[in-house]
């Protein structure tokens, strides 16, 4: 397992608002958005940790090594056990919508209005992206119909 930490659990849970769904961390933020908390590294440093995983590590247990913590809720701040959840870095990266890659997963239709499904749906087999049909076929014509009136070989 990880180094082991002294966290003072009174003060931390001080520093949460529980009253809504989310359990908003109050106090300092990293620049991300993410809640920081500082704890007492076993040689006696003090370090800055990500308060939703000290929360995890107080009301779950370990994070399992190669996991990273991810928030189902896509609130950066929320310390809600309930809302997270221990994930592979693949899978918080590109499944979860907090993030850019995630979020064209949960994406419904292009930037034109099309939809993002069924035959409108291209999938790149080699990395997932998704590419709206319809766009694609008329970047393709503009692009024939530039290259003509430039007098190259089609």
């Amino acid at each position: 397992m990880g180094t082991t930490y002294d966290i003072n659990e009174t003060l931390f849970w001080e520093k949460v608002d529980a009253t809504g769904d989310c359990w908003d961390w109050t106090a300092a933020l990293y620049g991300n958005g993410y809640g920081m908390v500082g704890v007492k590294r076993g040689d006696g440093a003090w370090v800055p940790r990500c308060a939703h995983r000290v929360a995890w590590e107080l009301l779950i247990g370990d994070i399992p090594d190669g996991l990273v913590i991810d928030h189902l809720c896509i609130n950066k701040k929320c310390v809600n056990p309930d809302h997270l959840r221990a994930v592979t870095q693949f899978d918080n990266q590109f499944v979860s919508p907090i993030t850019f890659t995630g979020r064209a997963r949960y994406q419904f239709r292009c930037s034109k209005g099309h939809p993002l499904s069924g035959e409108n749906l291209y999938l790149e087999p080699k990395n997932g992206k998704r590419h709206c049909v319809e766009c694609k076929r008329a970047a393709s014509r503009r692009a024939y119909r530039k290259r003509r009136r430039h007098g190259i070989d089609v």
